[in-house]
């Protein structure tokens, strides 16, 4: 099977969510991106769908996570936010940079679409953990 078959088409396209539900964690990598793409719109369908499988893949969420915070779609970004929340801490401890860049110097429309609010809330979950 080619691993892209995996990644939405469309957002209702939730066909590939039972083979990515099992797939080895590091085959998934190429996809990510993608993958991480779909969760701009939490209304999609796919998106839905997609949101509760993506935890699985934490070990190699990070660096895919890190570009995608620093583009300017600040819905996205907290749709992402809301995902770190969902992986166990260590994937928000790999991100503290950003998420304290987020909680203390919004950009944007960060504070208005609750970006500046999740990042603290993250913060203060890690801060938890300690």
């Amino acid at each position: 099977m080619d691993i892209n078959e995996l990644v939405p088409k469309n957002k209702g396209d939730v066909s590939g969510l039972p083979a990515l539900s099992t797939l080895e964690v590091e085959a998934a990598a190429g996809i990510m991106a993608g993958l991480l793409e779909w969760l701009m719109d939490m209304n999609w369908p796919v998106a839905r769908a997609l949101f509760p499988v993506l935890p699985r893949f934490h070990g190699i969420l990070v660096p895919y996570l890190r570009v995608a915070l620093l583009s300017c779609d600040s819905i996205w970004k907290y749709n992402l936010l809301c995902l770190i929340q969902n992986c166990p801490p260590e994937t928000a401890q790999c991100l503290e940079d950003l998420l304290a860049k987020m909680a203390e110097i919004p950009q944007g429309d960060e504070r208005e679409e609750g970006v500046t609010e999740k990042a603290r809330e993250i913060r203060q979950w890690l801060a938890g953990q300690a």
